[in-house]
């Protein structure tokens, strides 16, 4: 989760909420971060090359003709 906070506060962009499930240990994490266009893409490659933890990424954009903010969805293995 360090390695995801780092890559958010470095490139700007908001960590908009993230979630875990099952107890006692952690199995699955999802989250949805908020960012601009033009650093999208690179939050997307930083987050494919996390150390560690392999993550599906999806990026969507927000906004109409022009997006203002790109939703990067991610999850680890068995996340929706």
């Amino acid at each position: 989760m360090k390695q995801l906070l780092t890559v958010t506060r470095s490139s700007g962009a908001n960590l908009y909420g993230w979630w875990t499930h099952g107890k006692p240990a952690i199995d699955i994490v999802n989250g949805i971060i908020h960012a601009k266009p033009n650093v999208a893409g690179k939050i997307i490659q930083d987050l494919l090359t996390i150390d560690k933890l392999p993550l599906k990424v999806e990026g969507f954009p927000l906004g109409t003709i022009n997006p203002e903010l790109i939703e990067i969805r991610f999850s680890t293995p068995g996340g929706r």
